[in-house]
């Protein structure tokens, strides 16, 4: 467990190697997008390999939705990036390469294959791992429960060009949390042309799509993943912000 206390007098970000902790100015950094601020840290590092999460201009500015970005994954909810912002630290870069130690290693083991195997038999896998959370979407507006324009209809036929089968086409690689996962549902999608060409984004999951999209009553995939992009590069999470554009 890793607890930062007190705020630094100007924007810093932490370095932790095998339990050395650095502490190094982040004055260059405070106001770049994510992905471009951890690129510059792993090479001012010198490593790599060393995994990160950073803040954009949402957490530095401290708004209440502020996501934490992880590479391109977002820890969204709560605002956590604010609070990375009220102590000036924009990132923390970590890299060890000692053991985990695991209390009952073959108790730990069998635990782990007893959980894959109750995931691998689950009839909603194969669309998970061919779709993604997108698959949910389907679903709900199917049985007429998503929410679309701010709460006010549950089903739509336009809300079906955010379905899974129009989303495929901008699937340009399936992604996974790591090597020993089951679901490997993490897609990365690439907007090839248009308006929005060159968007590129590890998602849109679900909640994404519904919040930015359906609750805002938009339906055009290029444009919400290049708003998931922008998202992602700012530090915003995705579902507070979609659905406080809808209320507006």
């Amino acid at each position: 467990m890793l607890v930062i206390q007190g705020r630094a007098e100007k924007p810093v970000y932490l370095v932790i190697s095998n339990g050395f902790v650095q502490i190094k100015d982040a004055g260059h950094l405070w106001g770049m997008p994510t992905d471009l601020a951890q690129e510059i840290i792993k090479d001012e590092i010198g490593d790599g390999k060393a995994r990160m999460t950073c803040i954009g201009a949402a957490g530095e500015h401290q708004i209440p939705y502020a996501s934490i970005m992880g590479e391109r994954r977002a820890a969204g909810r709560g605002g956590a990036g604010a609070v990375m912002g009220v102590k000036n630290l924009k990132a923390i870069a970590v890299r060890g390469t000692k053991n985990i130690d695991v209390a009952d290693p073959d108790r730990f083991r069998k635990a782990v294959k007893e959980t894959i195997r109750k995931i691998q038999g689950s009839a909603q896998l194969s669309r998970m791992v061919k779709h993604g959370t997108i698959t949910f979407l389907d679903d709900l507006n199917d049985h007429g429960i998503l929410p679309c324009r701010n709460f006010q209809e549950a089903q739509t036929e336009w809300a079906k060009g955010l379905y899974s089968g129009v989303f495929e086409d901008f699937i340009v690689k399936h992604m996974h949390c790591g090597p020993p996962c089951a679901t490997r549902c993490s897609k990365l999608t690439l907007v090839r042309s248009g308006p929005y060409a060159g968007a590129v984004s590890e998602g849109p999951e679900y909640e994404t799509l519904y919040a930015i999209g359906a609750c805002c009553g938009i339906a055009d995939m290029p444009a919400l993943i290049e708003a998931d992009y922008l998202c992602d590069r700012y530090g915003l999470d995705t579902i507070s912000f979609g659905v406080s554009l809808a209320f507006a």
